[in-house]
């Protein structure tokens, strides 16, 4: 009788470590697969970029693109002026910005989920 109160206490515990290690991979998992929507969504942002570089850069004259990087006059202006800035400059700090914000708001809703779950676990 004693050797099978025994053989039931060993079951017991060996069920217990498998649920914890159950558990504990299944928590290892949650945060991969938050990671990996991180950084599904940074190259998502960085494919946006590429999108509107390449809409803008196909449109572009070679001489065109290029004024942009030299000196020239008020009266050779081949692309629009707003606020002292080309047009084609706008188009690339508002594509960098819209990256970085995405990518930040995403790093910033990682960061958060991975602090609400330290605080779950105490």
């Amino acid at each position: 009788e004693e050797v099978a109160r025994d053989a039931r206490e060993l079951g017991n515990k060996i069920e217990d470590t498998n649920k914890f290690l159950d558990a504990s991979m299944d928590s290892t998992r949650n945060r991969l697969l938050s990671l990996d929507v991180v950084i599904q969504v940074t190259s998502g942002a960085f494919g946006f970029g590429a999108l509107i570089s390449a809409i803008f850069g196909m449109n572009l004259a070679v001489d065109q693109s290029m004024v942009v990087f030299t000196d020239h006059t008020e009266d050779d202006q081949p692309l629009t002026r707003v606020w002292g800035m080309t047009m084609f400059q706008w188009t690339l700090w508002v594509t960098i910005v819209l990256m970085v914000g995405i990518v930040a708001a995403c790093w910033l809703w990682y960061v958060s989920s991975q602090k609400s779950r330290r605080y779950s676990q105490l």
